[in-house]
This record gives C-alpha cells, structure tokens and sequence, in this order.
C-alpha cells in the first residue's frame, strides 16, 4: 500500500508534465550535483518519475480504476477522465468524476467568495484565516475520494457527496 501511496504521489507531480512537448518537473529539495532541467528531460530524475507513473498504472489493472484516478490530477486530469469515459462509460469512473466537478467548482466558488471579501478592510484577515482551513477542508475531501478511488470504492464524501451525485448525474 505504501508502494502504491509513493507511486501515486510521484504520479501527481510528474502527470502534468507528461502531456507537454517540454516537460518541466520542480524539485525544490534536491540541491545537489548540478540538477538542471536537461537533466530531468535527458534521463535523470525525469526518466524515474516517468518510469514511477508507469509502474504505478501497471499496478492498478482496472480501467475504471485508472480514470476514477486521473480525475483527480488537476482540471486537466478532470478533462482528460471525461474523455477516456466517454467510449465505455464505467459507473465508477463517472462517479469519481462527478465527485471531483464538484470539488473543483465548489474549491473556485470558494475562492471568488474569500477574494472578494477579503477587500473588505475589516474582515480580511479573518476571511484569509477561514478561507484556509475551508481551503484544507477540501484537500481532505479531494484526498479521502482520491484514496477510495485506489480502492475502487464507490464511496460518497462526507457533506457534499451526495448533492454533487444529484447535481452532476447528467455527466459520465
């Protein structure tokens, strides 16, 4: 499970980059031995990352399983699953996809919200203060469903899962 943890981690740092012409990884912890971006794109810490993702998908067998996953990698990974879905809808992808529509809009409801209040002199610092832990809030969410998705659990948030259900029903 560790393994699975490590590699998924691994998976979300370097999935954005993949799809690019030019892949970028930023690693703000290695320091040492000259580490440049052609370093990463020539076979070093790229190619392992690259490798990672690789061996983290050939672990998880399930198709459903796979897109119910990359649905929670960013709006691009969201785009992505939708699109996968669509040649063999899969009841599990298309709940995690609904689950993280609803994540990812209600995160950007939030945020317009929290932007907006905190021009008001008064109230800025305790609507950055609470706009964090909602912030966090949803980082749980979006990893307690990401967790569940690795399970191949059809398992509702706590909250907001069943209304996403009902809201977002239409897509998958």
């Amino acid at each position: 499970m560790m393994k699975q943890l490590v590699f998924l981690l691994l998976f979300v740092i370097g999935f954005s980059s993949i799809a690019l012409a030019k892949p970028v990884v930023i690693v703000p912890a290695v320091t040492a031995q000259n580490l440049t971006v052609s370093t990463l794109n020539k076979g070093g810490l790229w190619s392992k990352i690259k490798t990672k993702v690789h061996q983290f998908f050939e672990m998880i067998e399930d198709k459903a399983v796979q897109i119910a996953v990359i649905a929670h990698i960013t709006i691009i990974g969201l785009v992505i699953a939708i699109v996968m879905n669509a040649d063999k809808k899969s009841e599990l992808a298309s709940f995690y996809i609904r689950q993280v529509l609803g994540l990812s809009i209600l995160g950007l409801a939030i945020s317009i919200v929290v932007g907006i209040l905190s021009l008001i002199p008064v109230v800025n610092v305790i609507v950055a203060i609470a706009g964090f832990f909602v912030n966090l809030g949803l980082v749980v969410l979006l990893i307690m469903s990401l967790l569940s998705a690795i399970k191949g659990e059809q398992k509702e948030l706590p909250v907001v899962g069943k209304m996403f259900q009902k809201w977002f029903a239409s897509i998958g």
